[in-house]
């Protein structure tokens, strides 16, 4: 089957599906013969989280600008299902803010004032991340990745790379396709004995730019 019939099936599933969170994680669990990518982000490098705040006010633990309680992950995002939390981060203070621009567009009122908090977190140890490569981008991980590629391949990271530049604005329905490719990815990973400690993808809002999605495990085990 060429990568064009593939990706027309999991379009139409994607489109036409009632439980499209697990249609797609069937489709894209199937598509085990595409080739990953891992890179691993060095000890001692940067990242950056925030979180909002309702007032002015100390905070006193790591769990208040950490990753969310399992509880608290009512709703689908880039790479996570509900009920499942992960950690996310950029790698730049920029990078960080500018993903929040959809959310101050949506919540906020010109000339609003909200805080938020930034933290800036550390590597200790060396990470391996699985990367979801930017066709369509100029930054290095992403040119570097694709480089790598054949031409099926390429066909079919185009797609994957359109829908994680997709905004919920566009399609309130992309984080169900965007989280089942993340999950499938990973099970497929750890199948073929890869073990990972996230994900690594472009920035929306600052293309050039990083983010990560690290597992848990990760975070609590310092």
């Amino acid at each position: 089957m060429t990568t064009l019939k593939i990706i027309q099936g999991i379009e139409e599933a994607y489109k036409t599906s009632d439980l499209v969170y697990e249609m797609m994680v069937g489709h894209f669990f199937n598509l085990s013969g595409f080739a990953f990518h891992a890179v691993t982000i060095k000890q001692g490098s940067p990242l950056v989280r925030a979180r909002y705040t309702n007032q002015m006010k100390s905070l006193h633990t790591l769990d208040e600008i950490s990753y969310p309680k399992r509880e608290y992950v009512t709703k689908f995002s880039r790479l996570n299902r509900p009920g499942q939390n992960l950690f996310y981060a950029s790698e730049s203070e920029k990078t960080c803010l500018a993903e929040m621009l959809p959310f101050w567009f949506d919540e906020f009122e010109l000339g609003e004032i909200k805080l938020v908090t930034l933290g800036k977190w550390t590597v200790r140890n060396d990470l391996k991340l699985l990367v979801i490569p930017d066709t369509q981008n100029s930054n290095e991980l992403s040119k570097k990745v694709i480089s790598l590629l054949q031409k099926p391949e390429i066909e079919f990271w185009n797609y994957i790379s359109g829908k994680f530049r997709t905004t919920t604005k566009e399609d309130p329905n992309i984080y169900e396709l965007t989280s089942a490719f993340g999950n499938a990815l990973w099970l497929n990973a750890l199948i073929q004995n890869t073990m990972a400690n996230g994900f690594i993808y472009s920035s929306v809002q600052s293309p050039k730019s990083m983010n990560v999605a690290l597992n848990t495990q990760t975070i609590d085990a310092g």
